[in-house]
């Protein structure tokens, strides 16, 4: 591959030399040679209740669920078969809000110290999870849908029962803020990515920490499983991307991305793929952890860009900008 990826680096170059015109479409052949995908926007939902501090696909990829800023919660079909839909409850920003697996619930928190769990068919509230003392700033449902994970500024991380809405645990005693919390595929595990550069693997059953991963030299802004659960990748202020075996944590492989303020990651799919998308400023990159070579850049003119988030097919990219935008990307 390296062989075959100079070859096409020195043709490019010598093309450019030639005075006959271009090719439009030759860096996409050449991108989706090495890349396999090679994403064009496709549309824009303007969201008019002001930005969203987090966007997030339905499973079945045809809507996408907005927590905003000004306390609500937004439902976008991008078919744009449906009119935008808002859920009404919370009293101040919602930090998160996001899909079950099976599209019938959306779970949210908000700085009004309250998790919320909602009816997508009835746009209507199903109960409210108190107990934080201080604003939760990320939600996640199990992959089975049948717990809930929060994190809040009082530096406790909770595990509700979804059917009765009662706490199940509290996980306390993080010495930094949490930036990240994400269960395993397969539900059993939680990782937790903190401010003080550490990567923990936390049992689901027992809460304890079964595994660390060391090595980080700032912040760690975002960290998830593979999808196979078999490895950690990760993200830092110290400027790396990082893959970790999630059984022994033991680093993988690093790489160096030259760039400022990285915030935020996906694992397109497993290690042996290992395609990464990543942000920063107004940008949006896709980067070959084998190779290091960036393969792509999404840009927008608008002003900051505040979430993202992909399909589950790895089609689609949605990304949220501080102008209220929603912007759609899809691959050739």
């Amino acid at each position: 591959r390296t062989k075959e990826i100079e070859m096409i680096i020195a043709n490019w170059i010598y093309s450019l030399s030639i005075k006959k015109g271009w090719i439009d479409d030759f860096d996409v052949i050449i991108i989706r040679y090495i890349l396999r995908k090679y994403f064009k926007p496709l549309n824009i939902l303007q969201a008019s209740h002001g930005y969203a501090n987090s966007v997030k696909f339905s499973h079945d990829n045809s809507k996408v669920v907005l927590g905003c800023g000004n306390g609500t919660v937004t439902i976008l079909d991008i078919t744009l078969k449906e009119d935008a839909q808002m859920l009404m409850g919370h009293t101040n920003a919602v930090h998160c809000a996001q899909f079950s697996r099976d599209g019938k619930m959306i779970v949210s928190c908000s700085s009004d110290k309250t998790i919320r769990l909602w009816s997508v068919k009835l746009r209507q509230e199903i109960r409210k999870l108190g107990g934080h003392t201080d604003a939760v700033t990320i939600t996640q449902f199990s992959p089975n849908g049948k717990t809930i994970v929060s994190v809040s500024l009082d530096k406790i991380i909770r595990l509700w029962d979804v059917e009765s809405g009662q706490e199940i645990m509290q996980m306390k005693g993080y010495r930094g803020n949490v930036n990240d919390i994400q269960f395993s595929f397969d539900g059993q595990r939680i990782v937790l990515a903190s401010d003080n550069g550490e990567i923990e693997i936390l049992d689901v059953l027992s809460g304890e920490i079964i595994c660390e991963l060391n090595g980080h030299l700032r912040d760690v802004l975002k960290a998830q499983f593979s999808s196979d659960d078999l490895h950690v990748i990760s993200c830092s202020k110290d400027r790396t991307i990082r893959v970790w075996d999630a059984a022994s944590g033991q680093q993988i492989r690093q790489s160096l991305v030259q760039l400022d303020n990285i915030f935020y990651i996906l694992l397109f799919a497993n290690i042996e793929q290992a395609i990464v998308l990543y942000t920063w400023e107004k940008k949006i990159g896709l980067l070959d952890l084998k190779t290091g070579i960036e393969m792509q850049r999404l840009k927008k003119n608008a002003q900051s860009l505040i979430a993202i988030d992909v399909s589950s097919d790895n089609n689609t990219i949605v990304s949220a900008y501080k102008d209220g935008a929603i912007q759609l990307w899809k691959s050739l």
